[in-house]
């Protein structure tokens, strides 16, 4: 009776992972196994993730039994602090005997070039009276994903103040969309530049913020000295003269009807 011993193990690779990781931001991770063997893996085929420097929604992941040539995925919700690699091992059984293949997904923070972008633009900044200024704008959302609770308000060297709104709340963006803001603001004598922040969140809840300077030089300020054109008589002087035309213009007529 011939008797061939199959000693080959199975096959273990990452079919999913992001782009580039951020400390503290959950992405899905894909496992793939699978069985190149001529015969079927009966024994319990788990996989298990390794938690060194980052947390895992899934404690493992069961896939039972492996015929030939069959693969299956399994993907876990990670998140790392740390830019330890991450890994992942399949433990399963041959018969009697338990074995395990371990995979490692390296980890490199850097910009998730998917996530959400505040872009600010149409920026207006306008006097109130004494120290207080009116910033009014719009954000862009210009990343592929949604942001969540984004507010607009302004820094040091400005303080933000009532009324009427101290922070703007827009609330959710959807890629691509768009709303208009406005802050108010108060400044020491002599401020020539102020801070806007716009704050967002992910849709784990992870916050993000962005800031730019803006030039007090900027802030539309009402020129009262220049003389009164002729244009700029007020509307009640216009009536009173469209008025007195139309008397003289009666009189006139009656004088004429009566000859």
């Amino acid at each position: 009776m011939p008797v061939k011993v199959e000693n080959s193990g199975l096959s273990l690779s990452v079919t999913d992972q992001p782009d580039a990781f951020t400390s503290g931001k959950k992405e899905d991770v894909t496992i793939m196994v699978g069985n190149p063997r001529e015969n079927t893996v009966n024994g319990g085929v788990v996989i298990t993730p390794e938690t060194n420097g980052y947390e895992t929604t899934e404690t493992s992941h069961f896939i039972g039994i492996l015929a030939p040539d069959q693969a299956a995925e399994a993907t876990f919700s990670v998140t790392p602090y740390t830019e330890d690699a991450m890994e992942f091992t399949v433990h399963y059984r041959n018969g009697m005997n338990d074995h395990e293949i371990t995979t490692s997904v390296p980890v490199v923070f850097g910009i998730d070039r998917k996530q959400a972008e505040a872009v600010l633009n149409n920026i207006q900044v306008k006097p109130e009276g004494g120290d207080h200024y009116i910033i009014t704008g719009d954000v862009t959302n210009a990343g592929l994903e949604d942001a969540k609770s984004v507010v607009v308000t302004t820094a040091s060297p400005a303080t933000p103040v009532d009324p009427p709104y101290r922070s703007y709340v827009i609330g959710a963006l959807e890629p691509d969309d768009f709303a208009s803001f406005e802050a108010t603001f108060s400044v020491e004598s002599g401020t020539k530049e102020i801070t806007l922040v716009t704050s967002y969140k992910d849709k784990d809840g992870n916050r993000y913020s962005d800031e730019i300077g803006v030039p007090l030089s900027s802030a539309a300020i009402p020129d009262n000295s220049r003389p009164v054109a002729n244009d700029d008589l007020p509307l009640v002087w216009i009536v009173i003269v469209i008025i007195c035309a139309a008397v003289v213009a009666g009189v006139i007529y009656y004088s004429w009807k009566k000859k």
